[in-house]
């Protein structure tokens, strides 16, 4: 189906590989309703050591747009310096502490970060179309 040949980069978010549920007819009424796009987001968790490191070069770590000096720390230090971008879950719970300040981060940062992922992505395909 799909023409990839080795050395191919492919730009995708994670989303690519999370479709929704399609909605029943009951489902899409109220959405218009609402004036409001049919879907549901899901958001896929995954678990990663705190000593695993943001990759450096061009990246779409909202850490790492926000501040390129979080390029190549480690998620322990991204968090210390930044916020729970990347919180502890195990062993033990996630501390109030970082519970509090992820509300600051989805409110006041993620905003920010989903903006300049927004223009990097712009950018890019603009370089990439005025290649051929």
């Amino acid at each position: 189906v799909f023409d990839f040949r080795r050395g191919d980069v492919l730009f995708h978010t994670r989303w690519l590989f999370h479709r929704s549920m399609p909605l029943t007819s009951d489902g899409e009424e109220r959405f218009q309703r609402l004036d409001m796009e049919p879907t549901f987001k899901r958001y896929s968790i995954r678990y990663e050591y705190a000593d695993s490191r943001l990759l450096k070069g061009i990246n779409v770590e909202f850490a790492a747009l926000l501040n390129s000096e979080n390029k190549g720390r480690t998620l322990a230090e991204v968090n210390k310096a930044e916020g729970p971008f990347y919180p502890k879950c195990w062993p033990g719970a996630v501390s109030d502490n970082d519970i509090d300040r992820m509300d600051d981060l989805v409110r006041e940062k993620f905003p920010i970060a989903e903006a300049r992922r927004k223009e990097l992505f712009k950018t890019l395909m603009q370089g990439n179309t005025a290649k051929k």
